[in-house]
C-alpha cells in the first residue's frame, strides 16, 4: 500500500471505506455497508438540510478545529458554532449544521473535558490538521482497477520522543458507554501507522471532485515524517476518561490489523444481504431495495418537505413529555439522572424476561428464574433497590402464570425483540418499532408486546391502544401485511403490575381496531413530525429527565438547578 500523488483522475472511482464500517452487529446491513463505500455512484444526491444537527460529533469537531488549528479559546470557538435558526456554515471543509442549545451546552462542556484529558499527561503534541489515509491504487497499466481507501475518524497529533516520531490518534465519544470494538481499534492502528497524508487544503479546493470519487490527493513522504510508534485512545467526553485502545509499534500495527482487523474490512466490503434497521436512513440504495417493506400513510402524516428522519414511539413519547428530550435522546447525548421509578419498572422487567425468553431451548419461566434478592437486582446495567426493586419483582412472579412459552411450539423458532423496520414514503419518515416475543402457538405466529404498569390492568380498557401506542403500531402493521408471514399473526398484549397479570388478543381485523389504532400513531407522530425547533418545555418532567444536565431551561419551572455544567479533570487508563 501506497500513496499516490499524480495521475489520479484517470483512475475507475474509488472504493472507501470508513474505520467504523467494520463494527459487527447482527443488525447491521451488509449491502448499506458495501454501498456506503461504493464512489461510483458520483456525489450524492442533494438532499433536504436538517433543521437541527443530527450529531454531537459534527459541532464538537468544529469546535477542536477552531482551537487547535486557528488557535481560537474554546469560548469564542463554541460562538462561532450556527444557532437554531442559522443557516449551516463549513468550518475547515466540513459543513456544520444549526445546533440546538442544548447540544451547543454539551459541546462546550466536551470540548472542554477533551482538552483537559489531552493535556492531563504533560505530553508535547502538535496538532495535525491533515487526515490520515490508506491508500491501495492500481499500478502502470490498471488504471481502469478500482483503487481502494481506508479512512479514519479522530483528532491527531505528532509526538516526538527522542528519535522516536509518535502518530496518536485520539477518539473523542460521548461517553465511556460509547465502546470501540477491537476490529475498529485495530484498523484505527494500522491507518495511522502506515497512512499517508490527505493533501487537506486541495480537497477543500474543490471538494466535489472527491465526493464523486476522486481518490484523495496526499502528501509526498518527504513532506511528512513517517512514524515509528502508534497510539489509538479514547477520550470520554463527559468525564475526560482517556483509555488506550494500541500503543505499538508500526510492525505491531500491522500485526494486529492482520489479526483482528483483516476480516472485518473485507466483510464491510464484499456484497451481502439486506437486513432493513437504522442502516435504511442514510442508504443510498434503499429505493431499489426489496427487504424494506413501505407502508403509505402509516403515520397519518402527508408531509414530505421535512428532513428524512427516524421515528419510534420512544421518540414520539418523549416529544409529548418535552420536545427538547426527544431531540436530546435522538442526538445520543449522556444521560444523567434516573428516569420515573415506573420507566425504571418497565426497562428492568422487559430486559429480564428477555434473556430469560432468549434461553435454548426455550422454556416457561418458573419460580428458579426470579431474582434471589427481591429487595435489590439488575439486569443488562439497569439496577433496581427497595420498593422499585420488589415492585419490579412482584410482576416478574406474575408473569409465571401468563408466560406464553409453555404452549408454544418447539420446533419454530422463538424471536425475542424482534427489530420491525418499515419505510413511510408519503412522511418520508422511517419507522422503528420491536416486539417484545415472537413465537408460534397452535399453527399461528404470536405477536406479544410486554407492558409493565404501576396500576391494576384493567380487564376491558376502551382506550388500551391510546395508552399503549407501541401495540396500536403492531396493529396498523399487521394490517398492511409488510410482516413477513402468509397468514394474519395473533396480536396480544401483556400487562404486568405489581397485583396481576392481563393478558388481552387483539384482532387487527376489525375496522374499529384499525381506526383507534391509527388515531393512537397519528396523535403521537404528528406533532413529532411538524416540530423543527424542538423547544424545551420546563415542568415537573424536568426533575426525571436524564437529559437536564444539558438543557438551559431544566430549573425554570422545576426547582432543579438548570444547564450548568462541572468541569471534570480527564484522568488516563492503560
Amino acid at each position: 500500500m501506497a500513496p499516490w500523488t499524480t495521475g489520479i483522475a484517470d483512475l475507475a472511482p474509488v472504493i472507501r471505506v470508513h474505520s467504523g464500517s467494520v463494527r459487527p452487529g447482527a443488525r447491521r446491513c451488509p449491502t448499506h455497508l458495501r454501498s456506503r463505500s461504493e464512489q461510483a455512484f458520483g456525489a450524492a444526491a442533494p438532499g433536504k438540510r436538517p433543521y437541527l444537527a443530527r450529531s454531537p460529533l459534527g459541532p464538537l469537531t468544529a469546535v477542536l478545529d477552531l482551537v487547535e488549528h486557528q488557535g481560537r479559546p474554546v469560548d469564542e470557538a463554541c460562538a462561532h458554532l450556527p444557532r437554531r435558526g442559522d443557516r449551516g456554515t463549513r468550518v475547515m471543509g466540513g459543513w456544520v449544521a444549526p445546533a440546538h442549545e442544548g447540544l451547543l451546552a454539551w459541546t462546550r462542556h466536551a470540548a472542554r473535558t477533551y482538552l483537559d484529558a489531552l493535556t492531563a499527561d504533560g505530553a508535547d503534541r502538535s496538532p495535525v490538521a491533515d487526515p490520515w489515509i490508506l491508500q491501495h491504487l492500481p499500478g502502470p497499466g490498471r488504471a481502469r482497477a478500482r483503487p481502494y481507501e481506508i479512512c479514519v475518524w479522530g483528532r491527531r497529533y505528532l509526538l516526538r520522543d527522542g528519535p522516536e516520531v509518535i502518530r496518536e490518534l485520539r477518539v473523542p465519544v460521548p461517553s465511556s458507554a460509547c465502546p470501540t470494538t477491537d476490529a475498529e481499534a485495530a484498523v484505527a492502528a494500522f491507518v495511522a501507522a502506515a497512512g499517508a497524508h490527505v493533501n487537506r487544503a486541495a480537497v477543500e479546493a474543490e471538494p466535489w471532485r472527491y465526493a464523486g470519487g476522486t481518490p484523495y490527493p496526499t502528501r509526498t513522504p518527504s513532506e511528512v515524517p513517517p512514524p515509528t510508534r502508534v497510539r489509538v485512545v479514547r477520550v470520554s467526553c463527559l468525564d475526560g476518561d482517556a483509555t488506550t485502545l494500541f500503543d505499538g509499534t508500526v510492525a505491531e500495527s500491522r500485526d494486529l490489523f492482520a489479526a483482528a482487523g483483516r476480516e472485518g474490512l473485507r466483510a464491510a466490503l464484499s456484497p451481502g444481504r439486506r437486513v432493513p434497521g437504522g442502516d435504511c436512513l442514510p442508504c443510498r440504495v434503499r429505493d431499489g431495495c426489496g427487504r424494506l417493506p413501505r407502508t403509505p400513510g402509516l403515520l397519518g402524516v402527508q408531509d414530505r418537505s421535512r428532513p428524512r428522519r427516524t421515528w419510534s414511539v420512544t421518540a414520539g413519547r418523549y416529544h409529548r413529555e418535552c420536545p427538547a428530550k426527544a431531540h436530546f435522546h435522538d442526538l445520543g447525548l449522556p444521560a444523567a439522572g434516573a428516569e420515573q421509578p415506573v420507566g425504571r419498572h418497565a426497562e428492568a422487567v422487559r430486559s429480564w424476561l428477555a434473556r430469560l425468553h432468549s434461553r435454548a431451548p426455550a422454556r416457561a419461566c418458573t419460580r428458579d428464574d426470579l431474582p434471589v434478592d427481591r429487595g435489590a437486582w439488575s439486569t443488562d446495567g439497569v439496577g433496581l433497590t427497595g420498593r422499585a426493586a420488589r415492585v419490579g419483582a412482584a410482576m416478574l412472579e406474575h408473569h409465571l402464570t401468563v408466560c406464553p412459552l409453555g404452549d408454544a411450539d418447539r420446533t419454530d423458532p422463538t424471536h425475542v425483540d424482534l427489530p420491525l423496520t418499515v419505510d413511510d414514503p408519503l412522511s418520508d419518515v422511517l419507522v422503528r418499532t420491536g416486539c417484545d416475543l415472537v413465537f408460534r402457538r397452535g399453527g399461528s405466529w404470536v405477536l406479544r408486546d410486554l407492558v409493565a404498569e404501576e396500576v391494576d390492568p384493567v380487564r376491558d380498557d376502551p382506550g388500551l391502544l391510546a395508552h399503549h401506542p407501541r401495540t396500536a403500531l403492531l396493529v396498523l402493521l399487521v394490517a398492511a401485511k409488510v410482516l413477513p408471514v402468509h397468514t394474519p399473526p395473533v396480536i396480544e398484549i401483556e400487562r404486568l403490575a405489581p397485583t396481576g397479570a392481563r393478558v388481552r388478543t387483539i384482532d387487527p381485523a376489525p375496522q374499529r381496531i384499525r381506526s383507534a389504532a391509527r388515531t393512537a400513531v397519528r396523535e403521537l407522530a404528528a406533532s413529532w413530525h411538524a416540530d423543527t425547533a424542538h423547544l424545551a418545555t420546563p415542568g415537573p418532567v424536568c426533575r426525571a429527565c436524564p437529559y437536564r444536565r444539558w438543557c438551559p431551561e431544566a430549573g425554570a419551572d422545576s426547582g432543579m438547578p438548570g444547564g450548568g455544567e462541572t468541569r471534570t479533570r480527564g484522568t488516563r487508563r492503560t
